[in-house]
């Protein structure tokens, strides 16, 4: 890049933030069209404005930035930030035009400057942002494929009960027969194989909880399916609570004194 073309990327800067001169707008205007070098500069500079206009919150320079930029245009350019001579006041003193347009290129070099900055700025927001769709990505695949579970065991007609973690989100669903469920929890964490055991419970209106099924859930598990859980006779015409809850041991106490991983009021 040769030092002339080094002044037009400066003053493409100070074009995408509208904040050249008259003379070096029209000018950069006019040299636009016959250089592709700036027209692609002036296209990065503007994507990475509209990204940071969409941006999910508002993002601020800090104080210090601003500073910056008015120290280092001062330096370059005293009279860059000084009030207008009001009326009356003795005119300007006669300036070197070549000293005019040396001080007019200077200001560009600190938008210049302002722009890289909120281009760097923005590819960070940006990390965040594909941060937070990978996340999210991650999560609607979790969901898929409890979604597909739940599908496959609704094959067979039955009741579809939604069950709700302590959070009170529905991470578990169970699929009610005549005679047998099918269980899918989604996010349970895994439990030590070698002592302790997860317990599914089935309790009648008013009466005390049984113990339905054992089961354990590996690190391994994205989504885990307990099938073809037999029912009492007691319970296939009054299943009123379904819950699952986290036991210490190998075997399902006589009643349980933890608190339900999740649960559900099955609906009549």
């Amino acid at each position: 890049m040769t030092a002339d073309h080094g002044a037009w990327s400066e003053l493409v800067a100070g074009y995408a933030l509208d904040a050249l001169e008259p003379e070096d707008e029209v000018a950069l205007a006019r040299h636009l069209p016959a250089c592709a070098q700036c027209t692609a500069e002036l296209r990065a500079h503007r994507e990475a404005l509209a990204h940071l206009a969409h941006a999910s919150a508002p993002l601020t320079p800090p104080p210090s930035l601003l500073e910056g930029i008015r120290a280092a245009v001062s330096a370059e350019s005293p009279d860059a930030f000084a009030p207008r001579s009001p009326a009356g006041a003795p005119p300007a003193p006669v300036v070197d035009l070549a000293e005019r347009r040396r001080r007019r290129v200077s200001r560009p070099q600190a938008l210049a400057a302002a722009a890289a900055s909120v281009a760097v700025a923005t590819v960070a927001l940006l990390g965040v942002q594909n941060a937070d769709l990978r996340n999210d990505r991650q999560d609607t695949g979790q969901l898929t494929a409890l979604q597909e579970a739940v599908a496959a065991l609704e094959a067979e007609p039955g009741r579809t009960v939604p069950m709700t973690g302590l959070d009170g989100e529905v991470t578990a669903f169970a699929v009610v027969h005549d005679d047998q469920l099918n269980l899918v929890l989604d996010g349970v964490q895994a439990n030590d194989a070698d002592d302790s055991v997860y317990v599914l419970w089935g309790q009648p209106n008013g009466e005390r909880a049984v113990a339905l099924a054992t089961f354990d859930v590996s690190t391994a598990d994205r989504v885990a399916v307990v099938r073809d859980v037999a029912l009492p006779a007691e319970l296939r015409t009054d299943l009123h609570v379904l819950a699952v809850t986290l036991e210490q041991g190998r075997t399902a106490p006589v009643q349980s004194s933890q608190q339900a991983v999740v649960s559900a009021t099955v609906p009549a």
